[in-house]
């Protein structure tokens, strides 16, 4: 017969185990496999600053590029699956400028350029926000300008 006691350190246990399966499936790691390295040198090279985590089954490398803050994800064979770029207004094409201001009474916050090797291949994610205000928006547009999520 379970006592409380011994139930209670039974609950423990399987809580504690389950928050190291959590814990562990999103860690830092100093070095990327061989095979995501390569890819990954292959891509962006004289990156600068590049650290890895591993989220799950796939690899992020966080780094600078050409001047960009940059995110890469690689599957484990070392497949390049997407990247976003951190990029300055001013670098924003015509038509996803105009498209963005649509929503005229935010406040345009960071801008992204994604790019991805399945679906859609390339867009934009603009991340608004309102002033004096805990209020956020996320927009994606196609660099033809079609706004295709607003988030």
């Amino acid at each position: 017969m379970l006592t409380t006691d011994s139930l209670m350190k039974k609950m423990l246990i399987a809580l504690l185990l389950l928050f190291l399966a959590f814990v562990t499936s999103c860690y830092d790691v100093h070095k990327a496999p061989k095979k995501v390295q390569n890819a990954f040198d292959s891509m962006f090279p004289e990156s600068t600053r590049v650290e890895w985590e591993r989220e799950l089954s796939v690899y992020k490398a966080e780094f600078i590029h050409d001047g960009h803050e940059k995110d890469a994800w690689f599957s484990p064979d070392g497949v390049w699956m997407n990247t976003r770029t951190k990029i300055l207004l001013t670098e924003v094409p015509d038509a996803v400028l105009s498209a963005a201001h649509e929503y005229n009474d935010w406040d345009i916050d960071d801008v992204v350029y994604c790019e991805r090797a399945e679906g859609i291949k390339a867009y934009y994610l603009i991340e608004y926000d309102k002033e004096y205000s805990e209020q956020e928006k996320t927009v994606r547009i196609l660099p033809d300008g079609t706004i295709m999520m607003d988030m």
